[in-house]
């Protein structure tokens, strides 16, 4: 395990929006303010509100939410993107290995903590024992565990690090196949502040129960790489709606509204459900043909079940209170793609270095940026080489920078899809 250290202390943890937040203005004048995981607030801004942290949050490795996918199949041989993939091999139907937690800063070189994981496979029965921090799960095919506690040591007898997350047993034969949910951060035991004041999380999970913390739980990621199905991934994404549902109830009941309160709520679930789920409905999508027929109406039905909880708070609220219904952006179909970076390098915009082959590299790599003039990063960020501000930037501030950028304006809304007859680009807009 290594030698001990004395570890030099966590960075401060520092939330980077910029202004006042509408919550702490509020606060500030006196009113009950209750504001349940609004995106862009982790860490949350000190307040005497009552807020949990929403998108942006990192699960207990402080990512966006790595899992785990625990697999005896030898053709799985790569992580995935969004999670990692844990070989295991079975020794007369029983497999020993580990859940991956925080870095060890007590010791040298900050290996990973770790969780024991027993798992005891019933091919017969098609279902699977876990023995997992003291804990006893008996899991059959297609079923989710509840949330079991994770502890990582980092210091015996010292320090550990809290956890939480829930166990999905896809299959056990032919090869097992265990998915293993981001671990949380423990909202009764939160190694980072999720909450304003800190036990806010921990009221939730003792009154309502424990609950994802991270700031977009559903696992598209996990859906995306193949390792969950359309309908795997809709029964987590339920589970997180019911979560919320409930805990909406619960604000609901404590709202005081009818004097000087303010409750914002965030539901995310039609956010990630149309991202990756559209096609399930759209009969046009080019991915279509693809989605499984039993999350066809998935859309819908989360709208409906959105508009009943929206009825929930007209009833309890009555007519003397404002009731706001807001969306951070709306979705529509997706069918083709415009690469940016590709029309910059075919227009001499990007240059690639000497002897690189379109295609050869990875993401920004093998650019000769010496001789590059813009550059796309991210899903419609455009950005020019500047001297001045990129390491090796080629374009002047001034007057090379206006005429270059107007330029960019013009030829790309001139850009028309050779496929369908359609502009690619409606407008193409210049900030600074």
């Amino acid at each position: 395990l290594g030698r001990w250290k004395i570890p030099r202390g966590g960075g401060p943890m520092e939330n980077l929006r910029e202004g006042t937040a509408f919550w702490q203005v509020l606060d500030d004048a006196g009113y009950d303010v209750t504001v349940f995981k609004v995106p862009a607030n982790f860490p949350p801004v000190e307040c005497e509100a009552r807020t949990l942290s929403g998108m942006g949050t990192p699960d207990i490795l402080g990512t966006y939410g790595i899992f785990s996918y625990v697999t005896d199949d030898p053709a799985v041989s790569r992580d995935v993107d969004g999670g990692r993939v844990i070989p295991v091999r079975a020794v007369g139907g029983r497999i020993e290995t580990v859940i991956p937690g925080p870095v060890n800063v007590y010791r040298e070189g900050d290996p990973e903590s770790e969780v024991s994981l027993e798992i005891i496979v019933d091919k017969e029965s098609r279902s699977a024992l876990l023995r997992c921090n003291g804990q006893e799960l008996l899991l059959a095919e297609n079923e989710w565990s509840d949330w079991v506690d994770l502890d990582f040591p980092l210091v015996p007898m010292f320090k550990s690090v809290a956890g939480i997350c829930r166990f999905y047993l896809l299959e056990v034969a032919p090869h097992l196949r265990l998915y293993v949910t981001p671990v949380q951060i423990h909202p009764e035991k939160p190694e980072m502040p999720i909450s304003t004041p800190p036990g806010y999380s921990a009221e939730i999970a003792r009154d309502v129960g424990l609950f994802f913390t991270q700031g977009l739980p559903e696992d598209s990621k996990a859906l995306e790489e193949g390792v969950l199905s359309d309908t795997q991934y809709v029964s987590q994404a339920d589970q997180i709606l019911q979560e919320r549902l409930a805990q909406f109830q619960y604000e609901l009941d404590h709202f005081d509204g009818l004097d000087s309160g303010f409750l914002f709520f965030y539901f995310n679930s039609p956010d990630q459900s149309c991202h990756v789920l559209w096609r399930s409905f759209d009969e046009h999508s080019p991915n279509h043909a693809e989605a499984d027929p039993a999350v066809r109406n998935r859309v819908r039905d989360l709208y409906v079940a959105l508009d009943r909880a929206l009825g929930k708070a007209l009833e309890r609220v009555g007519d003397d209170t404002v009731v706001m219904v807001c969306s951070d952006h709306g979705f529509a179909p997706y069918y083709r793609s415009f690469h940016v970076n590709a029309w910059l390098r075919e227009h001499g915009y990007l240059v690639l270095k000497d002897g690189v082959r379109p295609g050869t590299t990875e993401f920004l790599a093998g650019i000769d940026w010496s001789r590059t003039r813009a550059y796309s990063i991210g899903i419609n960020g455009l950005y020019l080489n500047l001297r001045g501000r990129e390491k090796y930037g080629s374009v002047n501030p001034g007057r090379e920078r206006e005429d270059l950028l107007q330029e960019l304006v013009r030829e790309l809304e001139a850009v028309v899809d050779p496929e369908v007859g359609r502009r690619a680009i409606k407008y193409a807009s210049v900030s600074y």
